[in-house]
């Protein structure tokens, strides 16, 4: 009589490599789970064999996914899956089993307990406009540079930024080549909150002493205080040179502002500045570049008025020039824009900001006669902004 040997299929749990039971996870994120087996049968794992969900999970039902893994006698290796978490919140587990290519199961069962928890809030952040160093201005080298960015949070007020938002360093390309800045915090980086939904994000930046001409284009992300970057990517982009002509002892005063009274319906306010060479040494020309006035909040829609440059001649040593511009606004309608000025050479080297006008248009005080504009000047904590009320 011949003898019938059957070589034993088996393998067994041996611990948890990731997720381990009752973990948190959030609804609807991905689960990366690892478990640890052991084959403890005769012979080696079948070809073909799989991973399949048992009818007692409460989730994942159906999963099948074959192993890229095989294991010998005696020998472990890890079982991975990735899942999808369930979208409500509660206490979940997902049974699971090895089987055959014909799906006969083989072995000690293995299982996923995870906690579900209400959907992650991720922050958000869009780039609304450069409040100093323009794209393309010049800098010379070693020159340090302070960046400002204005940007928005969509969520609103309701949901404002988490505590600890850091500025992150990404990356850097100059000379044709792309340096990985590995997420450091950038140097002099802050956050300030304008209002409910709008930041000013500011950070330095340190032109390469070595470096004599040439672009740089430097990003930065926002990230939470765990790390997670959020948000649209910033950048500074300059070209360094270092044949500019300098100008030395520049100060900026802001004279206060003339508006013109008017009916209902147009406004113009002039607003003046005087520019001062403190230092012994005469200016080359230069010109004042003004962007489209950006609306912070109106209740008449979005918009933005067109963009100029002016151009001025030499100013002396211990001179100074004066210079103005007319803001239009309407005080038919209540809104709320700002107006962001840069000082550039000829030649483009970003020079100075003038300090930003913010100005709040107002409906006007209607009386039995005259229909009237009242003007005040607040100095804010920040010396670069002066709020108008028209």
């Amino acid at each position: 009589m011949a003898l019938r040997i059957t070589a034993r299929i088996d393998a067994t749990f041996v611990s948890d490599v990731s997720v381990p039971d009752g973990q948190g996870v959030y609804a609807g994120s991905r689960i990366q789970k690892i478990w640890r087996m052991k084959n403890i049968g005769d012979v080696g794992w079948p070809r073909g064999t799989k991973v399949i969900a048992l009818p007692s999970s409460t989730f994942a039902n159906g999963v099948e996914e074959r192993l890229n893994v095989n294991a010998h006698p005696g020998e472990t290796c890890d079982v991975q899956l990735s899942l999808p978490a369930p979208k409500k919140p509660g206490n979940y587990v997902a049974k699971f089993s090895l089987a055959t290519a014909q799906k006969k199961t083989f072995g000690s069962p293995f299982w996923v307990k995870v906690s579900v928890l209400p959907p992650e809030y991720v922050p958000d952040a869009k780039f609304k406009a450069d409040l100093t160093i323009p794209d393309g201005a010049y800098v010379f080298p070693g020159e340090l540079v302070k960046k400002k960015w204005l940007l928005s949070n969509p969520y609103g007020a309701k949901k404002p930024w988490p505590e600890g938002v850091q500025v992150l360093e990404i990356s850097q390309h100059r000379k044709g080549k792309d340096i990985d800045l590995k997420g450091g915090r950038a140097p002099g980086s802050k956050i300030q909150q304008r209002n409910g939904s709008e930041y000013v994000v500011m950070t330095n930046f340190s032109v390469p002493k070595g470096m004599k001409e040439g672009k740089i284009r430097q990003k930065y992300q926002l990230a939470t205080a765990e790390g997670k970057r959020f948000g649209h990517v910033l950048w500074i982009e300059v070209e360094v040179k270092d044949s500019i002509p300098p100008f030395p002892g520049m100060k900026v005063v802001k004279k206060p502002a003339d508006v013109t009274e008017a009916d209902a319906g147009t406004s113009i306010g002039t607003y003046h500045y005087r520019l001062e060479n403190t230092s012994n040494r005469a200016w080359p020309k230069f010109k004042v570049h003004i962007p489209p006035s950006l609306f912070l909040s109106s209740q008449a829609g979005k918009g933005e008025f067109e963009a100029h440059d002016r151009e001025y001649g030499s100013v002396k040593a211990k001179e100074s020039i004066e210079f103005s511009y007319q803001l239009p606004v309407a005080p038919g309608v209540t809104c709320k824009f700002e107006y962001v000025s840069f000082i550039r050479s000829c030649c483009g080297k970003y020079l100075s900001d003038l300090p930003t006008t913010v100005v709040s248009v107002h409906a006007p005080l209607v009386g039995k006669e005259q229909k009237g504009v009242f003007v005040q000047t607040i100095d804010d904590e920040d010396d670069d902004v002066v709020h108008i009320d028209i």
